[in-house]
Formats: C-alpha cells, structure tokens, sequence
C-alpha cells in the first residue's frame, strides 16, 4: 500500500510482476518492515537482490553496477525513485546505504 501498488523504479502497476523487495536480507521479524523494503518489479528485484542495482539514500536515486552500463536497465540510473507519501514509510537510509556498500555500488 505504502508504493500505492507500483514498483518504486519502473512504475509498473501490474501487480502481478510486484514483489516485496528486503534491502537488507531477512533475518527473522525485526527485518520484516515497510523500511528495510521497497516494492519492485520482479525482474528488477532480482537485480537488486544481486547487487547489480541500488538506491542512493541521499536523493533516493537508482544506482546501477557498469554491468547494466549498455542495457535497458540503464535508462533507469540516476532516476528518483517513487517514494511513500509517509515519511515514516520511506526506505530506511542505513539500509541504503549498507546494501550499496555491501555491493559496492559506491
């Protein structure tokens, strides 16, 4: 509900190809919050739980491994991401922050 059912990258609103993204991994309840997650695309999920695309928590825009350098996905780089109208459900900036450095997406 917080990404009123549309990945926050690609806006995609078929729900279908929505799922439920962790920034950090879970690891039991206190990692299951709107916070510690975003709402993606599947196949984007997929990139994101490789390490091969982020987001930069300053401005919340997509950072994406040179990898992706000559691919669709990036049309997608240093675009904002869709973010809850709640400030209080917005993607924790620590969390951000620990996946890009874990992936070095720096």
């Amino acid at each position: 509900e917080a990404y009123s059912d549309r990945c926050a990258i690609t806006g995609t609103d078929a729900v279908q190809a929505l799922e439920a993204a962790h920034i950090r991994p879970y690891a039991g309840p206190q990692t299951n919050h709107v916070q510690n997650g975003m709402i993606l695309r599947s196949d984007v999920h997929s990139l994101f739980d490789k390490g091969l695309l982020g987001v930069e928590p300053e401005d919340y825009s997509v950072v994406i491994d040179d990898i992706l350098t000559n691919s669709s996905y990036s049309d997608y780089e240093q675009m904002r991401i869709r973010l809850p109208k709640e400030k209080n459900q917005r993607p924790s900036p620590d969390a951000l922050w620990s996946h890009l450095e874990e992936h070095d997406l720096l």
